[in-house]
């Protein structure tokens, strides 16, 4: 069944949300499409903003991911927990994705790398599990494939953002 014929329980959530869900679900989907088993794959937010540099930044930090990683997020906002560390380049977040008023935890899908095949369907397979929700919050459920962020001074040099990220101990 089509994402788009689905009844969907949006009850509550702001159109903006909806709207990030869906449109990440339908690139998701369409680069399953397109992309081979071994072939990667950039989905870019409109907020993001590209280095020149940024494929030498991403291949220097790519050196040290997790081999089983499905999915990389590489710009992201808000705060990371150093228990959450999977290497010092690569956190793998864990919920909660909101701990109070204006504090989030590895927020922000302006830009995310993905694998074909296989590991690509498991993302899908995750959104599609999860009801509508703000994507980032999907991304990090227990049972997901493993998907991680990059620590926030790796970032600016691949996908600088407007907001920083920053370690627990840096509130």
């Amino acid at each position: 069944q089509s994402c788009l014929e689905k009844d969907w329980e949006v009850e509550g959530l702001a159109n903006r949300t909806i709207a990030t869900w869906l449109s990440h679900l339908l690139a998701y989907e369409q680069l399953f499409g397109e992309l081979g088993d071994d072939e990667l794959g950039v989905v870019l937010e409109d907020d993001a903003s590209v280095d020149p540099r940024w494929r030498d930044h991403l291949r220097l930090a790519a050196e040290k991911v997790p081999s089983d990683w499905v999915m990389l997020r590489i710009s992201s906002w808000g705060y990371q927990r150093p228990e959450d560390a999977a290497t010092p380049e690569w956190f793998r977040p864990e919920r909660p994705f909101k701990a109070g008023p204006g504090v989030f935890y590895y927020a922000g899908t302006a830009a995310n790398l993905v694998r074909g095949g296989e590991r690509l369907e498991r993302v899908l397979e995750l959104i599609r599990r999860h009801p509508v929700d703000d994507i980032d919050s999907v991304l990090m459920w227990e049972e997901a494939a493993p998907i991680y962020t990059l620590e926030a001074r790796a970032q600016a040099g691949v996908f600088p953002l407007n907001r920083q990220m920053h370690t627990v101990s840096d509130r």
